[in-house]
């Protein structure tokens, strides 16, 4: 028997649990290809559009959980902080936008941690001892590059906030959540490592498509698993 009746019929059943991605899926792909073309005004409309996109799926799946909206909330304010600005910025205006960027999305890991941990994932040692030592490699890659001869305290406070999100996510039994928290962890210091070593434009151009795709796969993901209470990771004990 062909295969594309099967995968069809898994494809439409996708979309009925979550009509959502038949709009979140193409935005995320522009959002990707505007960001390594450099198609500054799709890349606005496409990225501002990603996380009410997810937001109106959970609603009308009948979630009303305050601190979900809340987080996903601060999670669309580091987006729009985050967009590239019409013009070429000095380096201390850059840096001011990523930190405002990393308050925003710092609210939002808090946020993503409380539900986590109210459904009652706890973080796994083997996931610390494996998420610890690569943030700590990017703090030094950021002090080493970086023009004081300190950590930023925003970016590494932030960095902290992204790792225990991962450690959780990663130490749920829910697949999804996983695969989001790596994906979330990936794509973000995906950023550092393209600001800090790459050069080369078409590298650049691919990172930043590796950078949005997977922060968008990475928020589909999380916030699926985090809205509704039977999604939801049980104790791991």
């Amino acid at each position: 028997m062909s295969s594309w009746p099967r995968l069809r019929s898994a494809v439409v059943a996708r979309v009925r649990q979550r009509p959502e991605l038949v709009v979140y899926v193409p935005l995320a792909v522009a959002t990707a290809a505007a960001g390594a073309l450099g198609r500054r005004p799709l890349l606005v409309v496409a990225k501002s559009a990603l996380v009410p996109t997810l937001q109106a799926g959970a609603w009308l799946r009948g979630s009303r959980d305050p601190i979900l909206f809340g987080a996903t909330s601060a999670g669309w304010l580091g987006d729009v902080i985050l967009l590239p600005r019409p013009h070429t910025q000095p380096a201390d205006a850059e840096r001011r936008q990523l930190r405002c960027g990393a308050i925003a999305f710092g609210l939002q890991q808090i946020g993503y941690v409380t539900l986590m941990a109210r459904a009652g994932v706890r973080p796994r040692p083997r996931r610390v001892v494996a998420v610890l030592p690569w943030l700590g490699g990017l703090s030094v890659l950021d002090t080493v590059t970086g023009a004081g001869s300190a950590p930023d305290a925003i970016i590494t406070a932030y960095g902290v906030l992204l790792g225990g999100m991962a450690i959780m996510a990663w130490s749920s039994p829910s697949t999804a959540m996983q695969t989001g928290g790596v994906l979330f962890l990936a794509s973000d210091s995906m950023i550092l490592i393209r600001e800090k070593v790459l050069s080369a434009t078409m590298a650049r151009a691919a990172t930043e498509a590796f950078v949005l795709g997977t922060y968008a796969a990475a928020q589909a993901l999380l916030i699926r698993a985090l809205e509704t209470p039977g999604d939801r990771p049980g104790p791991t004990g």
